[in-house]
């Protein structure tokens, strides 16, 4: 797993997607879970304290575990 995603800050925001895509691709490949990467995303991208989601499925409200 990757410690950090690396993005330029002089890059243009197309530049800064096309590099980040692969590098999480490789950060979620072994995880299926979906809040698993979502997080894990989003973590290791901004180095966030805490991350948290909420997702529907059907009608029931999901809270992720991070």
């Amino acid at each position: 797993m990757a410690k950090a995603l690396l993005i330029h800050d002089g890059d243009t925001k197309e530049q800064r997607y096309q590099a980040l895509l692969p590098q999480i691709g490789k950060l979620i490949s072994d995880e299926t879970n979906l809040i698993a990467n979502l997080a894990a995303a989003l973590k290791q991208g901004m180095n966030y304290f805490w991350v948290d989601f909420y997702l529907v499925r059907g009608e029931e409200l999901i809270l992720s575990p991070f």
